[in-house]
């Protein structure tokens, strides 16, 4: 398992993943926790401390109909 130093340098891994791939922010998460196997509950932790990382998140999700904007607000 990796070892994350803060909630910036995960942020800095997932944006990499994101842009390396083309692929969505959630699916840079499922493919960081997969290669470097991590649970994707530990995760969840560094997420709730990245706004950076909520916000683009809650966005994709409204944007392709996975949240309703009054719901995405309540999860965070």
């Amino acid at each position: 398992m990796t070892v994350f130093l803060d909630v910036n340098q995960f942020e800095k891994m997932i944006e990499d993943i994101v842009w390396d791939l083309d692929v969505s922010y959630l699916d840079a998460v499922f493919a960081y926790c997969d290669k470097n196997e991590v649970e994707y509950e530990d995760v969840v932790k560094l997420i709730k401390k990245s706004i950076k990382l909520k916000q683009k998140l809650e966005f994709e999700g409204i944007q392709t109909g996975q949240l309703k904007r009054n719901t995405a607000a309540a999860l965070f």
